[in-house]
């Protein structure tokens, strides 16, 4: 049996805790407690700001040496204090939140800093917290006084309903594997990196059987790419939308018959243009799946063309506008889909 536990809360007193002290306190308290002489590994559940991360290693460091502590984790803990940490002593594992839906650690550089370093990556919450077992929508009610749920933004009525597109793409693609949702989500965190052990957690032992069902889910790299959720940034989102607009706007602006002669929309419509094939070429970089990069440039590409086509032969320019116009819906639709 491998035993993993963890210290940094003041459980008597509340909030964070991480003094060399208090640490070799509780360390003994949990050596008593599970009967043992010694824990396998032994995270810091938080970072104490008041404590620099260097003396909570150094503590560790000790109680390796003592043969009380085997192997040294952090938890939450930023791509910068990971490395300052593992200067003193060196740390085995790194558990932060990752999931389809949450993939912070993809870009504040703990999974660059892991894999430089060599360390595995334990994430929590791996099935979004019950929201990707698809079993969890807006009428679900968490007990404010035992279920932490409550307190989280994403589980509010409204951010629910926001987020179903993700539980039903994991429903749709777990029809076809002859799975369930929470395997499908699990399964994707397997392929990502072989550093990576996710631990779901269940008081449930039907739960405990479907989690480790997902180990025979086999997802190919295609279809990989196909569960995998886009992480596009509201910024580029906000350019999707404002391309739409500027060009619709600019479009508008150009009397029929003076094509160019008019700057300002001009302008407008080359920024715009311009705007929306880098935003197309920064969404295909994201590695956004067919299914969705398809539509995409099925919409871009027409819209650019009629752009184009609407300043160069004004004679045509009604009926290039309502092609336009429906393309920007297309495009305002798409975007609210990959946001």
């Amino acid at each position: 049996m491998v035993i993993a536990s963890k210290f940094g809360y003041d459980i008597e007193a509340g909030g964070h805790n991480s003094q060399p002290k208090h640490i070799k306190k509780v360390v003994e308290d949990s050596l008593k407690r599970l009967k043992t002489d010694h824990i396998d590994l032994y995270y810091q559940h938080r970072v104490d700001k008041n404590v620099p991360i260097e003396d909570v290693a150094s503590t560790i460091k000790d109680l390796i040496k003592e043969g009380k502590v085997l192997h040294f984790g952090l938890s939450e803990a930023s791509a910068k204090t990971i490395r300052r940490a593992h200067a003193v002593q060196p740390v085995t594992a790194i558990q932060s939140e990752y999931s389809i839906m949450n993939r912070d650690p993809e870009q504040n550089g703990v999974f660059e800093t892991c894999e430089e370093l060599g360390l595995g990556f334990v994430p929590w919450g791996p099935v979004g917290i019950g929201y990707l077992t698809g079993k969890i929508d807006a009428d679900t009610k968490f007990d404010l006084k035992t279920d932490l749920r409550s307190g989280f933004d994403r589980f509010t009525p409204e951010n629910i309903a926001a987020n179903m597109p993700v539980v039903d793409l994991l429903k749709r693609f777990a029809e076809k594997k002859n799975a369930t949702p929470a395997q499908i989500a699990l399964a994707w965190l397997l392929v990502q990196k072989l550093w990576i052990i996710p631990i779901p957690g269940t008081r449930d032992i039907d739960h405990l059987n479907e989690n480790l069902g997902a180990m025979n889910v086999q997802l190919t790299p295609y279809q990989e790419s196909e569960v995998n959720m886009p992480t596009l940034s509201p910024t580029l989102i906000g350019t999707f939308v404002v391309s739409i607009v500027l060009q619709a706007a600019a479009l508008s602006l150009l009397p029929i018959t003076q094509g160019f002669s008019r700057p300002l929309p001009t302008i407008a419509l080359i920024v715009s243009f311009v705007a929306g094939i880098w935003l197309l070429a920064r969404i295909i970089a994201t590695g956004v799946p067919l299914s969705i990069l398809l539509p995409v440039s099925a919409a871009v590409v027409p819209l650019a063309v009629l752009s184009v086509g609407v300043t160069l032969y004004g004679e045509h320019a009604s009926l290039l506008r309502v092609a336009l116009l429906i393309a920007a819906c297309g495009l305002i639709g798409v975007a609210s889909l990959i946001r």
